[in-house]
């Protein structure tokens, strides 16, 4: 992993993967009397890896990265990152949540501009360990459906989270040099009271 944000890189995969190809779709959707609105969630989960430095994880129902949740939401959508959590993998999936980074990336729906913010685990943790009573409540033993979806909202990341990444127009406008290691603490909460996962 590297020692800092790998921010040109970054740059460099959103201009080629993300920006451009979403351009092109939208022009032919529009000869066509299409919309192509959306860049899928995994877009950002790879966009974060390359940002990072970070392999992706290997559990199916984890964190997306080794030591980071990569979480997505539109400039003036819904006004929440959303998380999911499902009947049968939720409490190691929240515990998993509660210990580690969150990278929260805001997009406006032309994708020309990103605010790219990060919170530590021990900014996260009880807000991510209340939501517990919610799954329960979600997911009662012996029944079947359910969803449990809470979300952080953008105003909480705004005001509590680093903004390490901003572009505009398109333009990489600015990003933070603080070593990885400051920016993201450690991979597991280190907070007194907070066991870890």
């Amino acid at each position: 992993m590297a020692t800092s944000l790998q921010a040109d890189k970054a740059y460099d995969h959103y201009l080629r993967t993300l920006l451009r190809p979403f351009r092109l779709k939208s022009a032919v959707a529009k000869q066509y009397g299409l919309t192509h609105s959306q860049v899928h969630s995994s877009e950002w989960e790879l966009f974060g890896a390359v940002l990072l430095d970070m392999r992706g994880s290997s559990h199916t129902y984890g964190a997306d990265l080794v030591s980071a949740e990569v979480k997505s939401t539109r400039i003036g959508g819904a006004g929440t990152f959303e998380y999911q959590y499902h009947r049968d993998s939720w409490q190691a999936k929240l515990t998993e949540d509660a210990h580690i980074s969150h990278l929260f990336v805001l997009y406006s729906a032309d994708y020309e501009n990103l605010e790219v913010y990060i919170l530590r685990a021990d900014q996260v943790h009880n807000t991510i360990l209340g939501w517990k009573p919610l799954a329960l409540a979600a997911y009662p033993p012996h029944t079947t459906g359910g969803r449990c979806r809470p979300g952080i909202s953008v105003g909480f990341v705004k005001a509590h989270g680093r903004l390490v990444l901003r572009i505009s127009g398109g333009l990489l406008k600015s990003y933070d040099s603080t070593p990885l290691s400051s920016l993201l603490a450690s991979p597991r909460c280190q907070r007194p009271g907070c066991a870890p996962a």
